[in-house]
């Protein structure tokens, strides 16, 4: 087995091509001599030291390992060295043109790009919106960043940290690239959520409307969804959850300030209007296990609004406090 087939294995490998039959010579050759191992191992390393660089990485890492397999047959023709103890000096070399290739464009990418690159973030507590250079809106939920290159137009692509909602603006010839530190996001126009919190592993993703595509980082796998459906990738074990429909209906509440409540005993609602809504509703024992259905919106006049409509269908009595807590006296279960 000659040494650049055995760098494109390694390579293979390391972008999850690798098929069976291949994973078979590679082991193979790894269990004949521990050199072998240390080689690959060199590679490796060299490969994932990239992924601790900034991102994102605008080079074709595959068009210059082609390059690469060039030089290899070219220096195969000029020398044939048999000594053992450089018999996979190519692989070492790989390993390091590798790095340096890695290593030298992120650097020039900083170096230009660092004045160009546009951020923005949200506190504790606050939620804005912002228009992208492509006519795009997203919407930032608390504590969350992203950050886009002032060319934006030209590659549609941005990082996220946290938590945003986004209204893509249709462009067929330019897609929309989301990307986190575990996950990968596609489309060409739609609108979409995608949670992904700096200190949780899992990634979420749910689509309104129009078709996304998500994938792990670095991988060739991926799921496509649909409007109405949901999707998540847990980096920890490395699994990719299929499309499925979305069943919960307050997903957005951070971005509608809507909250649903389906046949929910009205105990449940005092608990979540308090926690969502910082109202304090007091009701009385014989209305705490009566169930309800209705959606509850984020502001003071809906919210009084949706408390009248609540004692009328109990028979019940509202009052409104001074402090702007209300309490739901009389009434039955239906």
């Amino acid at each position: 087995m000659n040494e650049d087939f055995i760098i494109l294995l390694l390579y293979k490998r390391l972008k999850g091509e690798i098929n069976q039959a291949e994973k078979q010579e590679l082991d193979a050759w790894l269990a004949a001599d521990p050199v072998n191992v240390q080689s690959a191992e060199a590679v490796e390393r060299a490969w994932h030291l990239s992924e601790s660089f900034p991102q994102p990485l605008t080079f074709d890492l595959d068009k210059e390992f082609e390059v690469l397999k060039d030089r290899i047959h070219q220096d195969e023709n000029k020398s044939r060295i048999t000594i053992r103890r450089n018999r996979f000096n190519l692989i070492r070399m790989a390993a390091a043109i590798i790095l340096l290739l890695v290593a030298g464009v992120v650097l020039w990418n900083n170096l230009k790009n660092t004045s160009d690159l546009i951020t923005q973030s949200t506190t504790s507590g606050e939620v804005k919106s912002h228009t992208l250079p492509d006519g795009s809106i997203v919407w930032l939920n608390e504590n969350t960043t992203i950050s886009y290159a002032s060319n934006f137009q030209k590659q549609r692509k941005l990082n996220l940290s946290g938590e945003a909602f986004f209204e893509v603006v249709k462009n067929e010839q330019i897609p929309f690239a989301v990307e986190t530190a575990h996950s990968s996001t596609t489309v060409l126009g739609t609108s979409f959520n995608l949670k992904a919190l700096p200190n949780d592993d899992i990634n979420t993703l749910i689509v309104k409307t129009g078709k996304v595509r998500f994938q792990p980082k670095r991988s060739n796998v991926y799921v496509e969804l649909s409007a109405g459906q949901t999707s998540s990738f847990n980096s920890t074990n490395g699994r990719l959850e299929p499309a499925a429909p979305v069943n919960d209906y307050n997903a957005l509440f951070w971005k509608t300030g809507e909250w649903y409540f389906d046949n929910v005993p009205l105990a449940t609602i005092q608990k979540e209007l308090l926690e969502r809504f910082k109202v304090n509703l007091t009701i009385s024992e014989t209305l705490q296990n009566c169930t309800y259905t209705s959606t509850f919106i984020l502001n003071e006049s809906s919210i009084e609004q949706s408390l009248n409509n609540m004692a009328l269908v109990f028979g019940a009595s509202l009052k409104k406090t001074p402090s702007n807590s209300y309490q739901l006296s009389g009434g039955a279960c239906n």
